[in-house]
């Protein structure tokens, strides 16, 4: 859950609270930020990843016919 405020370094003060400034700046640049478009997947059931999303802003709906 994201708190209201931010640290010292910009970063949303629940933007992973336990970790130190810059360990979250490590995170937050090793990874690739993605914006989708509305009604646009991020992936599909039965695609193999290992991948770890975060949602920095939005929402998501999952679905499935299950």
């Amino acid at each position: 859950m994201f708190l209201r405020g931010q640290t010292s370094d910009q970063t949303p003060a629940g933007f992973f609270p336990n970790l130190g400034d810059q360990e979250r700046i490590r995170l937050f640049n090793t990874g690739t930020i993605r914006t989708l478009a509305e009604k646009e997947f991020l992936f599909k059931r039965g695609t193999p990843d290992k991948t770890i999303y975060f949602v920095l802003s939005g929402v998501f709906r999952i679905e499935s016919p299950d």
